[in-house]
């Protein structure tokens, strides 16, 4: 399975990620994420709902993307849906996010 990442503008602007998000798709997802966000400087919300696999590249991804936007005074907002596997991995690493 491929990684599909949709953008729907807003406000405010969301990026619906499905599929997995790994060593394999980490590469797509940061380049989707600093497009969409403009390197942080317009913040984004992340809906990680549709997420089946999320790895340390993809953790990783996601930490450097919430940095992004703290360094341009915005708070990320990451959705995952309570219970998902992505929400789990969410929680060991205590990146913040909205359970839905």
């Amino acid at each position: 399975m491929e990684l599909a990442v949709h953008l729907e503008v807003g406000p405010p602007q969301v990026l619906r990620v499905a599929g997995p998000l790994d060593i394999t798709t980490a590469h797509v997802f940061a380049a989707e994420v600093s497009a969409a966000s403009r390197g942080g400087t317009h913040p984004v919300v992340l809906d990680l709902r549709g997420v089946d696999v999320l790895g340390s590249a993809g953790v990783s991804e996601l930490f450097m993307a919430r940095e992004e936007h703290t360094d341009h005074g915005h708070r990320l907002r990451i959705l995952a849906s309570s219970g998902s596997l992505a929400a789990k991995v969410l929680d060991l690493v205590g990146l913040e996010y909205e359970p839905q």
